[in-house]
């Protein structure tokens, strides 16, 4: 039996691909989860790929996919899952004022693996 990976690599490949665009990584190499958490179009957009995401990938390890009722972030689930083929992923604390308040969040930056790998060669 083959795996998916084999079969629907270029399905996972588009996926991923939006994934990328909506998060539009290309032009920004971090997320910040606080912004991430009040940005319910971004949440939606993400959490609307999960029926392609099962048809596609082996799902047993995106926590977001395999067990919606109990994972508070799905979204973040599914971006750091699927991303990492292609991304490093970074985490750092991130602290900003906002109308008097601080916010404690966490910045997700994204090094592109690809980039990397030229560099070393």
């Amino acid at each position: 039996m083959f795996e998916k990976a084999t079969i629907f690599h270029e399905e996972q490949r588009n996926i991923i691909n939006k994934i990328i665009e909506i998060l539009e990584l290309d032009n920004k190499p971090y997320l910040v989860l606080y912004e991430m958490d009040k940005d319910e179009e971004l949440q939606k957009r993400i959490n609307n790929l999960i029926p392609e995401i099962k048809k596609f990938f082996r799902f047993d390890k995106i926590k977001g996919v395999r067990n919606t009722d109990n994972t508070k972030r799905i979204y973040l689930s599914i971006i750091k899952c699927l991303t990492k083929q292609i991304y490093d992923i970074k985490t750092m604390s991130y602290t900003k004022k906002i109308n008097g308040e601080i916010i404690y969040s966490k910045k997700y930056i994204f090094t592109s693996k690809i980039l990397n790998l030229k560099k070393n060669e």
